[in-house]
Parts: C-alpha cells; structure tokens; sequence
C-alpha cells in the first residue's frame, strides 16, 4: 500500500504507484518535478495466500474502460483487488485517476470517473488462503 503527498501542484508528480516483488517496492509516477513523502505499508500473508498483479496502461487519453486478467484463475469469494494509478499530464487532473475495480469472473474491470489524459493502474489481486 503506498501513498504521497506533495505542494507542488503537480498531480502527475504526486500520485505515485507501488509495486512489491520479491523484496523489492518499486515506486513509479507519472512525471518528474519536486519532492515527494511517501507513506507505505508491506503486509505479510501466510503461505497459502496468493498475489497476482499486472500494469495496464490507457491506450488513449480517452479511454474510460479498461479490463486486466492475471494468469491464473483466482476465487474471487476469497480474493480482493488493490490498485493504485498514475496519470501522465502535469496539469490538474487527478480525477483522471481515479478508477473503480471489480471483479467479472476471472477478470477485473476498471473504470476511471473521467478521461482526457492517459494513465496507468498498477493492479494486485490478493487471494487469502481458507
């Protein structure tokens, strides 16, 4: 879980996208400029859980809808998604960002509130063992 904060009145310099793998966070933006805190948090799940996560990216700045799909299938009654985003466009735009995730079988749909600028959603299905 990663957050950000920042004064610099640059939205795609603040929003900041996390990803864990093995024992690395990597932390991406959509742009450069100014400092940024971040605030982050690693959670340990036992060893029967299960973490999928991908990257998709806008094709166009007007897409609103988007699909992912993990490599494996995934009980979604046990499984929960997690997403953070970015846009690439320094002006005033962080509602571009902002997307519901859901589940639609072993896929999930993402829709964004508006379009206008292009965005990428770092995207994370965890199952939880029973």
């Amino acid at each position: 879980v990663a957050g950000a904060a920042s004064n610099n009145g640059n939205d795609a310099a603040q929003m900041v996208r996390a990803r864990l793998s093995s024992n690395n966070l990597a932390l991406n933006r959509g742009a450069a400029g100014g400092a940024v805190d971040i605030h982050y948090y690693v959670v340990e799940l036992d060893g029967n859980s299960n973490v999928q996560q991908g990257l998709t990216a806008t094709p166009m700045a007007s897409t609103l809808n988007m699909s992912a799909s993990p490599g494996s299938s995934f009980n979604n009654l046990t499984a929960f998604p997690f997403i953070t985003t970015t846009i690439d466009n320094a002006a005033q735009q962080f509602d571009k960002a902002s997307y519901t995730v859901e589940f639609s079988g072993n896929q999930l749909n993402l829709n964004r509130a508006g379009n206008g600028v292009t965005s990428s959603v770092e995207w994370q299905v965890i199952e939880l063992s029973n």
